[in-house]
């Protein structure tokens, strides 16, 4: 029975040594840990894709992680379905929605090393994806960068990070196309910087407009990309919305201005105030080759030739334009009838030839009229000497 008791004495010993070894174990634990300025964030070991490895970016050929295939048809209407199906809340935000082609350079602090952030510089794929090491291929396409961040933070913080703190920002503007042509400072490509781009931000970003600028700017509606809606099979050729701005509109500061807004594949055009020439013959004060602006009418035409002279027929004047197959076209215009609005008010086109014929009766008149004025002018002035009654003097 001794050596019973004795046994026992041990084993309840043993326990609270093991107990006591226990408590000191936690306290020494809980003071180093109580202690550390920078508690561990990281709780699972992250893996890098190696750059270089075949499957660092993801091919065109497969499809994204989320089983989502996007095509380049599909990225461009989500895109332009995000900037006409609100206007209203567009043009309250001055956001900018990421699109295939963007290149974004993302910050997380903490992800590989604990004292330092991890910097990613990528570019959206076709498939509107971006690749960062640990999470892979994320969407981003169609999302803003504050929504990108949310993304990456969540997904950052399922699986690796407490608290991530994540930056994303837009390095390079690719995904929105706009092309401006003509009298500004830089023709070309602009990309949108946000979604609700304004011709006078587009300007601004091409440089300006140039002193030579046509009075008129022109939108052409999609024009920067074949769209099969756009296609006319009747006539063979795409057609486009245009809408016309004028210059001074744009620019005006007396609550008139006309500044409408800019959509990716929108073609800018704002021709140079000199494009050419059009040209004035017979029967007009100041016939000769006169500037061509656009768009130019043919009462427009005949004024800048300081207008018709009085022996020309207004009834029966010709504009001959050349064609594009070399031929050329005669139009016959009543410059009397357009005046008063009975026919329409013809647009000119580059190149084309005025011509006012002589009108017969006008001229008969006029020509009647001169030698009467002339006659008069040359009366006969006599003075006659009184001693021998001959004139002295004749004409003057």
């Amino acid at each position: 029975m001794e050596a019973v008791a004795i046994m026992a004495r041990e084993k309840q010993h043993k326990k609270w040594q093991n107990m006591v070894t226990g408590l000191t174990l936690s306290l020494v634990l809980i003071i180093i840990c109580g202690c550390s300025s920078k508690p561990p964030r990281v709780y699972k070991v992250a893996y890098t894709a190696p750059r270089g490895a075949n499957d660092f970016y993801l091919s065109q050929q497969q499809k994204p992680a989320d089983g989502h295939h996007w095509t380049n048809g599909n990225v461009d209407n989500v895109g332009r379905s995000l900037v006409k199906t609100s206007t209203q809340s567009i043009q309250a935000s001055n956001e900018y929605h990421l699109g295939p082609g963007d290149e974004i350079r993302v910050k997380i602090w903490q992800l590989l090393d604990m004292d330092r952030e991890t910097s990613e510089t990528t570019k959206i794929n076709e498939q509107g994806q971006i690749y960062l090491p640990v999470l892979n291929h994320i969407q981003a396409a169609g999302l803003t960068t504050s929504q990108l961040r949310k993304e990456i933070s969540k997904r950052l913080g399922q699986e690796y990070l407490r608290d991530p703190q994540v930056e994303v920002k837009v390095t390079n503007y690719r995904s929105k196309e706009v092309v401006v042509l003509g009298s500004v400072g830089s023709v070309g490509s602009v990309y949108l910087e946000k979604d609700n781009a304004t011709l006078l931000d587009v300007i601004g970003m091409a440089g300006g407009v140039r002193n030579n600028a046509a009075p008129n700017i022109e939108i052409l509606r999609g024009a920067g990309k074949a769209d099969p809606a756009t296609w006319d099979s009747t006539n063979g050729k795409y057609y486009f919305h245009r809408d016309i701005v004028p210059v001074a509109k744009l620019f005006a500061e007396d609550g008139s201005q006309v500044n409408p807004l800019v959509y990716p594949g929108d073609v800018i055009k704002i021709s140079s105030a000199t494009e050419g020439f059009i040209y004035l013959s017979g029967e007009v004060n100041q016939p000769g080759a006169k500037p061509f602006n656009r768009p130019l009418t043919i009462l427009q035409a005949i004024s800048s030739g300081g207008g018709i002279s009085k022996i020309g027929r207004e009834q029966e004047c010709k504009v001959i334009r050349r064609l594009s197959n070399g031929s050329e076209q005669t139009i016959v215009v009543d410059i009397a009838k357009v005046r008063s609005g009975e026919h329409r008010n013809i647009l000119m086109a580059q190149n084309d030839l005025v011509v006012v014929p002589i009108d017969p009766d006008e001229k008969f008149w006029h020509d009647l009229a001169s030698l009467f004025n002339a006659g008069v002018r040359t009366g006969v002035d006599a003075s006659y000497n009184a001693a021998t009654g001959e004139p002295t003097g004749i004409g003057r």
